[in-house]
């Protein structure tokens, strides 16, 4: 899955982009699904970080994600993704074994310092074991928490 993908009509007026950064496929597994949980409810772009977009115009709910490690290619884009006019909603998440701790509680403080609202705090989804599989059942989690976060959001228009 990538691009835009929507299930509804085109007459909503909220969009959601999803970024990712991962190492052993988990975090774009789990945001291939967070996208296809948010298309029930609005338009989506779902992109790896380096092709991911430097502006958040137009764009009503962030959602980034990452895997264990230190990703310096996620960090740079961070600190030069600018946010658009008006209220952003953001959400972040991570894939970890129990072991690592979560990879994306930078990326939550660095979005929140930014000014982008952070609508929860961030979602573990869990590994096997360190870089292994994703457990059973993540990733009808995944698309289970995009759906609430899109339901959760109040109704914009533009």
């Amino acid at each position: 899955m990538g691009g835009n993908t929507h299930e509804q009509g085109e007459a909503d007026t909220m969009r959601a982009l999803v970024v990712y950064r991962t190492t052993h496929g988990s975090a774009r597994t789990i945001a291939e699904h967070i996208a296809a949980g948010l298309a029930r409810r609005m338009p989506v772009d779902l992109a790896d970080v380096t092709n991911a977009p430097s502006c958040t115009a137009g764009v009503d709910l962030l959602v980034v994600g990452t895997d264990p490690g230190h990703h310096d290619d996620l960090h740079h884009w961070l600190n030069t993704l600018h946010k658009g006019p008006g209220p952003v909603r953001a959400a972040t998440f991570d894939t970890r074994a129990d072991t690592n701790p979560s990879a994306a509680r930078t990326v939550e403080h660095h979005l929140r310092s930014t000014g982008f609202h952070l609508t929860e705090p961030t979602r573990s989804f869990h590994l096997r074991r360190p870089g292994g599989p994703l457990r059973s059942g993540e990733t009808d989690r995944a698309r289970r928490w995009a759906e609430h976060l899109a339901a959760g959001l109040p109704a914009l228009t533009r």
